[in-house]
């Protein structure tokens, strides 16, 4: 949904209310029907950065790479 509705900057959070997991994401520049994004996951205190691209093919986004 981030990828789908966000403008590139704007990010999302997520937190799951059963386990220690947040992730914020979202979109940071686009080009055509691709676009670059940046996800923060943090499980139990310990945050990783994940960056990539998502490309959207038949109205399905689907990752092109990740760095």
């Amino acid at each position: 949904q981030t990828l789908h509705r966000n403008p590139d900057g704007q990010m999302s959070t997520w937190s799951n209310p059963n386990k220690p997991v947040t992730v914020t994401a979202g979109p940071v520049s686009t080009n055509g029907d691709c676009r670059e994004f940046v996800s923060d996951v943090t499980v139990k205190g310990q945050t990783r950065q994940v960056r990539g691209t998502a490309c959207k093919r038949n109205g399905v986004w689907e990752l092109r790479e990740m760095y």
